[in-house]
């Protein structure tokens, strides 16, 4: 019927007028989205113009779950001439990348095909299609696309010489580290070999640059100049450092680049994961590091030590600018260390000294960026040690009340100790109250993040309240939620999952749950889903569960008996709904005879309670298979009795 439909708009659609045209194009879309035929999706997508409006939903359909929809996105793209233009950079991005990682070897043709005989070519060559991913704005996203390009199409080759070392762009050093990684991953030395220079070479040539920086006045070339360097900085730790000469003109400079560059955390990531690499050991490097910070706030004409806090409050404390910048700076390297090493504070004096002079004194400054960099840091090293940890839970306490980004960090820091520690290690009953409080917030963000840290620690059993989980449902299908996107989908993992894991929990919250939904108020649950869909769906969560579970029938047989207790002994207003609900509910084909006495006993008591056509037409579909059950365990007493008396005569 559908193809019908679509092959009706395709014979309108091109002598209909704007306004018809508009009509047309919703319809299309439509089926394009929402269609459980494949040959509709595929005939609609192949007719359908790629424009502003349509773009979005085509590249949606490269995660369709037919492979063959899929494949057609990338064909239909390769044969738009200006697809590269009329598609944002988001969406080029999101479309390359799900090409690249489809796990049909086709689609990844196709989307290969795509790259290779249009857009790469469109765009004057590898250099100008790394430029068009925005490197520098979306680093991430490019390198995942980059590195899959690299993965799946063993064309793509490049040598020392194919670069212009003393010169590079942005695109140009991207590309030169990201087929370095790509080498060291397919463990290929002899390309590695080709590609890079040799560590003296490469540490001359990013002294080079540093130069440039020193002597340019232009903020924009500033920023490419440093963007440079970290990506060779990035190079260098695929290297084999066995050069001797090579590792102290690397440390020399590296301490250089920390001191008198201003990298971003990323940078200066490297930098810290280099100097490890160097180093002969973590104490020999945070030594070298409390040096480091001292040269960091020199250079910022400062003493090279913070001055102790003494009686003073950090809130109350007056920052200077010079002094706030370079603390900034300070707490970026002191964080990218604590990122990358992983022992106890009590091994190491010194890294608890630098937390003493630049992490505890921050975590209350009046300036937003420094107590978030500095509150970070302590959430680290609270993950590394368990004492800590416990010292530190006021300070996290107190910032889950706040109203800004500090209270989702605390929020997400607690999830992570949670996980490590387990729920007793950290006060549990004052912290999961704290955390719920999330879960009440008006605002999007902070209720999205909460959902994400109940459903890790649910899922995980970390905490295992039936309120925590009953306030996931709740928060899925209430109307309110509806535009929160982050956390619907969330959610809409989560849920199946919990339900195919542990069955028996999901079953605890369900009569509260969907009685919860069904009480909403008619102008409150405008767009909700029925509350009869609502109890399907759960019920197919819970019938999903795992074969090793414990959950198969007496779960159900469990439900059964919850609902017809609530409908028996609950509000009237909630027997109509109820009623309904239990037809629903698929009875085990294993039940004794007992339980089938108790369970027709229960019914037979709800049926002398309703009165309404709908109440007794659902209960009389919902007592069939009880009937069936009787009826064929009394035809089994008949005929055992028969053979009984015919022995007997």
């Amino acid at each position: 019927m559908n193809l019908l439909t679509l092959s009706l708009l395709r014979v309108f659609k091109d002598s209909a007028d704007e306004a018809d045209a508009a009509q047309i194009r919703v319809q299309l879309l439509s089926l394009l989205s929402h269609d459980t035929s494949a040959d509709v999706r595929k005939a609609v997508l192949w007719n359908l113009s790629l424009t502003l409006e349509t773009a979005e939903a085509l590249v949606e359909r490269a995660r369709d779950i037919d492979p063959a929809v899929r494949k057609l996105v990338f064909a239909k793209l390769t044969l738009e001439q200006e697809a590269a233009d009329l598609l944002s950079i988001d969406l080029r991005r999101q479309l390359l990348k799900t090409g690249l990682d489809d796990r049909d070897a086709n689609v990844r043709a196709a989307c290969i095909k795509l790259l290779s005989s249009g857009w790469i070519k469109q765009a004057g060559g590898i250099n100008g299609f790394v430029e068009s991913l925005d490197v520098r704005g979306s680093y991430e996203a490019a390198s995942a696309i980059v590195l899959s390009l690299f993965r799946h199409n063993p064309s793509l080759r490049f040598e020392s010489r194919d670069f212009q070392w003393q010169s590079l762009t942005c695109e140009a050093a991207f590309l030169a580290h990201h087929f370095a990684v790509h080498l060291k991953s397919a463990n290929d030395d002899a390309g590695f070999d080709l590609l890079v220079p040799s560590l003296s070479d490469l540490v001359g040539i990013m002294q080079g640059y540093m130069s440039q920086i020193v002597s340019e006045e232009d903020e924009t070339s500033r920023l490419e100049l440093e963007f440079v360097i970290q990506e060779l900085i990035a190079l260098c730790i695929n290297l084999d450092l066995c050069d001797e000469t090579g590792r102290r003109l690397l440390s020399e400079f590296l301490d250089s680049a920390l001191v008198e560059m201003d990298l971003p955390p990323a940078g200066i990531a490297h930098v810290v994961r280099l100097g490890l690499q160097l180093s002969d050991g973590t104490s020999e490097y945070v030594s070298k590091l409390v040096l480091l910070l001292g040269r960091i706030r020199e250079s910022y004409g400062l003493e090279p030590e913070p001055e102790p806090m003494g009686s003073e409050q950090p809130q109350d404390r007056n920052w200077s600018e010079t002094e706030a910048v370079a603390m900034l700076k300070c707490l970026d390297t002191v964080h990218g260390v604590v990122q990358l090493l992983d022992f106890t504070y009590s091994e190491h004096g010194l890294m608890y000294e630098l937390l003493e002079k630049y992490v505890f004194p921050c975590t209350g400054s009046s300036i937003l960026a420094i107590s978030k960099l500095a509150l970070s840091c302590l959430a680290q090293c609270s993950l590394l040690d368990k004492t800590l940890a416990a010292a530190n839970l006021d300070i996290f306490l107190a910032y889950l009340e706040s109203h800004d980004e500090r209270a989702l960090g605390s929020f997400q820091y607690f999830v992570d100790a949670i996980m490590h520690y387990g729920k007793d290690a950290l006060a549990e009953k004052q912290v999961q109250a704290a955390m719920r409080t999330f879960l009440k917030s008006n605002n999007s963000e902070r209720l999205s993040v909460a959902v994400e840290g109940f459903c890790k620690l649910l899922l995980l059993q970390r905490i295992t309240d039936t309120q925590d989980l009953l306030a996931m449902v709740i928060l899925f299908y209430h109307p309110s939620t509806s535009q929160i996107q982050k956390l619907r989908q969330s959610l809409s993992y989560f849920l199946p999952a919990f339900g195919h894991l542990l069955p028996a929990e999901l079953a605890k919250i369900f009569v509260p749950a969907i009685l919860a939904l069904s009480s909403l108020p008619r102008a409150e649950a405008t767009g909700m889903l029925p509350p009869l869909a609502v109890a399907s769906q759960i019920v197919d969560w819970i019938a999903a569960a795992k074969p090793d579970t414990d959950a198969s029938d007496t779960t159900f047989t469990d439900l059964v008996e919850e609902c017809l207790k609530s409908a028996i002994h609950g509000q009237p207003m909630n027997r109509r709904f109820l009623c309904q609900v239990l037809p629903k509910l698929p009875l085990p084909g294993s039940l004794s005879a007992e339980q089938i006495a108790h369970i027709d006993s229960l019914t037979q008591q709800l049926q002398s309670l309703v009165t309404d056509t709908q109440s007794t037409l659902a209960l009389k579909r919902f007592r069939k298979p009880l009937d069936a059950e009787t009826g064929d365990a009394a035809q089994l007493k008949t005929v055992t009795d028969s053979v009984a008396d015919l022995s007997l005569a």
